[in-house]
């Protein structure tokens, strides 16, 4: 089972997060999901919630900070110098939402803003190193962004992370990007099609799991919306849908072999 307990190198998609308004609620509907057992760490953490799969950390889950606030979820870049990448940012042409801030006993955090518009944030890890469990059931598999002009996006994340961008052209897409870090995808950058016009720019997580059907099931039985009923993709079988707070996430069943 792919698990991990050091620092995931500099660009690298290293953790993913929601903030949500009914916190119990979605706790209980992740983990009838995914099986996810969720820990609270107290109020200096301000409700935050790691869950995990197997006893390891995998994604986390915590309160809206203002009232209204769009529920979504959030990928998180690996970076061993979160000062100097913020600088890469903003000379790249993007913003800085929350600047670096200590998260105490666990690391470095801050939240960026593309020039196309998509959020996306950083983690310099010490005490807690992002996802330990990874490219397995129950766990995140893939990040990629959906974006407005993926020539310039492709751009800017090789200058801020360093990592290489590569042409990856998938059946039934215009045009999709693989990006590698140390020679191994990590990650996507494609076209924002068939969006409605309200969708800005953004980065979706994607899960792996057993069946994407029954995936994609149980998330309607609980109140989700299919965005994307189950579809059989060159990766796998795969379904998109809203949680019934609003944030977006795929599943995928990997192909056989």
């Amino acid at each position: 089972m792919p698990t991990r307990d050091t620092a995931w190198p500099t660009g690298i998609p290293c953790w993913i997060d929601v903030m949500t308004p009914d916190v119990q609620a979605a706790q209980q509907f992740y983990s009838q999901l995914f099986g996810w057992q969720f820990a609270d760490h107290g109020p200096q953490y301000g409700g935050y919630h790691l869950a995990a799969s197997q006893g390891r950390p995998v994604a986390g889950l915590g309160p809206v900070m203002r009232e209204g606030e769009p529920t979504v979820w959030s990928t998180y870049f690996a970076t061993d110098d979160i000062a100097l990448t913020s600088d890469r940012i903003r000379q790249a042409g993007g913003t800085m939402m929350v600047e670096p801030m200590e998260v105490p006993q666990m690391g470095h955090m801050a939240i960026a803003v593309d020039p196309q518009g998509a959020v996306f944030g950083l983690w310099q890890a010490s005490g807690m190193i992002g996802m330990q469990r990874f490219n397995e059931d129950n766990a995140p598999v893939w990040n990629d962004l959906h974006t407005t002009d993926v020539e310039k996006a492709s751009q800017f994340y090789a200058h801020v992370f360093g990592f290489t961008v590569g042409d990856s052209h998938m059946p039934g897409r215009q045009d999709y990007r693989t990006f590698t870090v140390e020679g191994e995808g990590r990650g996507g950058i494609t076209a924002l099609e068939d969006a409605p016009a309200e969708v800005p720019p953004h980065w979706l997580s994607w899960i792996m799991v057993a069946d994407a059907d029954a995936t994609a099931q149980a998330a309607t039985e609980r109140g989700a919306t299919l965005v994307a009923p189950p579809f059989d993709a060159p990766w796998g079988r795969s379904a998109i849908f809203t949680d019934p707070w609003g944030a977006t996430l795929a599943v995928m069943q990997p192909s056989a072999g």
